[in-house]
């Protein structure tokens, strides 16, 4: 098989709060420092691909729980790149901490539940407390055809 040029890029959209919440109880939870995940040109014999980004989770009031939901702009919600009729699937992984390690991976659609770092402040000024891991796993990639593929995970957070 000889490699075919992809170009891959995914960007990032958040939601915050449940749509059953009162505005008079609601409770202030926030995302930030998300970016988009340009992955740019990549050979389909390059093996895995992962991008991640640590962020800030954040809760206004104890308990300092969230639940995290994604869901990809494939069909149902899947995680998927499109490129005209052809698809390539991604995994996603969330942190509570910072960097990759003992990170999660999700299932499109279906919540986690997370305990949040006890930031006090909005921007995690005292370091970030959060990380999105995306893998494109290399057999997906050496299953693609070429093209430019491109898509949208939608990270929605609310407190519980």
């Amino acid at each position: 098989m000889h490699p075919i040029l992809l170009y891959l890029g995914l960007s990032l959209a958040c939601l915050l709060g449940a749509g059953q919440v009162q505005p008079a109880h609601a409770q202030q939870v926030s995302i930030s420092s998300l970016i988009n995940y340009p992955f740019g040109a990549v050979l389909n014999s390059s093996g895995q691909q992962d991008v991640n980004d640590n962020l800030c989770f954040y809760r206004s009031n104890n308990p300092r729980r969230a639940r995290f939901r994604a869901t990809g702009s494939g069909a149902g919600g899947a995680f998927t790149l499109a490129s005209g009729g052809n698809t390539l699937t991604y995994q996603v992984f969330l942190n509570n901490n910072s960097g990759t390690v003992g990170e999660a991976q999700l299932t499109a659609g279906v919540f986690r539940n997370y305990s949040l770092n006890s930031l006090s402040t909005q921007t995690c000024g005292s370091g970030l407390n959060g990380n999105l891991h995306i893998r494109i796993p290399s057999a997906n990639l050496q299953a693609a055809k070429a093209g430019i593929y491109t898509g949208t995970v939608t990270v929605l957070m609310e407190p519980y």
